[in-house]
């Protein structure tokens, strides 16, 4: 099993160059697309890194730009250096740089062998199911995309609105089926082959150069267009996951764990700043490692499981009882709706009917019993101490701040009962 990996990164080349060591060692090849945009310093350490290696090609042709077909091109250009080379891979498999191994690449060309023949993306038919969670889908390959979305908003909103306006829908290129699913992909050498040829047909190439986010459109159309859609599993063997903001999840040190017990084979994004993630993972492909990535079957691989959702979701509103900065479930108990731990507060119309009260409370020994917090000349924390919970006694202007806040301070404080 020879295995080809099409890497495409624009930052970063120590982290990038150790990728490429590692997926060399095990007898593979790489070629890379180093971003024109990035420095030349970095794109010049990488060449000398792999200077008169024959395993390694490296390149630097396209400026990518989010959701247009540069990052496309850049693919499709590792994808002619790998035909230039003569290597005919069995697979190639596409790597971004802040991607890394979560199993060894011995046991990733393994399950490749087992289940040779089968494409591994994910592509869902675009006119019959729903894959983009929110915003565009169909519109994005009915209308026509000039305007990059984040660098030029005005123009991208007015090219679009002008389209719809004038009932300018398009149809998609050759009466093909437009398929959809995520950037990330591992194919057969000769099922990459055909897309590279058809990405050279002038009608194809000039459609989709003005589709949006081509990246997961492009590829996912040729391969169900091309094969058996019995040969396509619908899922990709490289782990990537969302926060609630839209944004990649980053991986750091401490996820170590998490990741060897997820069915993938690489994860991204790993971040670039914690290199003992890679030192962690890579220790735990040994055979005496105390840290061993789970163990799946050949049909669980690529299958997200729900445990970081389920997490996500639990963990919304922050650890049960404490605060989330700038987060009031309820705008009129603000803190004080989050706490768990049980509290009462009394209320009076004088200071005599609250002093008897207070010195009846005070013998229950399973209490801390405050006095009259909001007395207009000083708190009354419990044993008549001067400062409580990061509040001074004479201080009592910052009470009115917040009310709510100050109470659940209080109650939240370490040394309450």
């Amino acid at each position: 099993m020879k295995i080809a990996f099409a890497l495409i990164a624009h930052q970063h080349p120590k982290t990038v160059e150790r990728l490429i060591r590692l997926v060399l060692a095990d007898g593979h090849v790489v070629a890379v697309h180093y971003d024109a945009r990035a420095a030349e310093a970095g794109y010049k350490a990488l060449v000398d890194a792999f200077a008169g290696n024959d395993s390694v090609r490296i390149v630097r042709e396209y400026h990518v730009a989010w959701g247009q077909w540069s990052i496309v091109a850049a693919t499709l250009r590792c994808l002619d250096e790998i035909a230039a080379a003569g290597w005919e891979p069995d697979y190639v498999h596409l790597l971004s740089g802040a991607d890394y191994p979560i199993r060894s690449i011995r046991d990733f060309a393994a399950f490749l062998e087992r289940n040779r023949g089968k494409q591994f993306l994910e592509c869902v038919p675009s006119n019959e199911r729903r894959w983009v969670r929110g915003g565009m889908q169909q519109e994005r390959y009915q209308y026509r995309f000039h305007f990059n979305w984040r660098d030029q908003r005005t123009l991208f909103d007015l090219s679009y609105n002008i389209q719809k306006l004038l009932g300018l829908k398009r149809k998609f290129v050759r009466g093909i089926e437009p398929h959809m699913g995520s950037q990330w992909w591992t194919l057969t050498w000769d099922v990459v082959k055909q897309i590279m040829a058809l990405a050279r047909e002038p009608d194809i190439l000039a459609f989709f150069k003005t589709t949006l986010i081509p990246d997961e459109l492009f590829f996912q159309t040729m391969v169900a267009h091309l094969v058996d859609y019995k040969t396509i599993t619908g899922r990709n063997l490289s782990l990537y996951q969302f926060t609630d903001y839209g944004v990649p999840v980053v991986y750091y040190t401490d996820h170590i764990d998490y990741l060897l017990r997820q069915p993938f084979f690489f994860a991204r994004k790993l971040s670039p700043h914690s290199p003992e993630l890679q030192d962690g993972l890579e220790a735990s492909w040994a055979e005496d490692a105390a840290r061993r990535p789970r163990q799946f079957s050949d049909w669980e691989f690529g299958r997200i499981g729900t445990e970081y959702e389920d997490f996500r979701i639990s963990h919304r509103l922050g650890v049960p009882g404490r605060p989330v900065v700038g987060l009031m479930a309820n705008r009129w108990l603000e803190n004080l709706g989050g706490l768990t731990r049980p509290y009462f507060c009394v209320l009076g119309t004088s200071t005599a009917e609250l002093r008897v009260i207070h010195r009846a409370l005070s013998q229950m020994p399973e209490l801390l019993c405050h006095g009259q917090l909001f007395h207009p000349s000083r708190s009354e924390f419990a044993a008549g101490a001067d400062s409580f919970a990061g509040y001074e006694a004479q201080s009592t202007e910052i009470m009115h701040v917040s009310a709510p806040n100050f109470l659940a301070d209080l109650i939240r404080s370490k040394i309450s009962r």
